[in-house]
């Protein structure tokens, strides 16, 4: 009871056990679990530019359960409200899978009128993308650098 009670002590004192209360864009070797706007994997960007956000999505007017998902990932600002501007290039996740290879699916620019007025929307073409955890490495260029990071929904 004594060594409880010590613990819970220690614990308050020093501001919680496990969990490290951590704010978007804390280092570590993958993004996980932090949560960005949109409820995907928030993942910081190199030299503080902002964050992308990555997501599976239904397409625009399929059926969620019935539907192939799309890739998505959303570039933001640092505030997490607006959109990157300028956008990046040449923009793919390597995406792991539990039963086959894994596989690199590039992302386009959503540029259609009915793309959720959604600047800085990135997607695939819908797929069997659908796994858990979400386990990647989000490819990218800003501003002519190339940047890779990975990313999991910790799971």
């Amino acid at each position: 009871m004594r060594t409880m009670m010590f613990v819970v002590t220690l614990c308050v004192t020093f501001g919680g056990c496990g969990g490290s209360g951590s704010q978007p864009g804390a280092s570590g070797p993958a993004s996980a679990l932090e949560v960005g706007p949109h409820g995907g994997i928030l993942i910081p960007l190199p030299e503080e530019k902002g964050f992308a956000e990555v997501a599976l999505e239904s397409p625009p007017g399929a059926a969620k359960r019935s539907s192939k998902p799309m890739l998505v990932a959303r570039f933001l600002r640092p505030d997490l409200k607006s959109a990157l501007e300028p956008p990046p290039g040449e923009v793919s996740i390597k995406l792991e899978f539990p039963d086959r290879a894994a596989e690199t699916i590039s992302l386009k620019p959503v540029t259609e009128a009915n793309s959720r007025n959604d600047p800085g929307r990135f997607a695939s073409a819908p797929g069997d993308y659908a796994v858990d955890p979400l386990i990647g490495e989000l490819k990218a260029t800003l501003q002519g650098q190339a940047f890779a990071a990975p990313f999991t929904n910790g799971r």
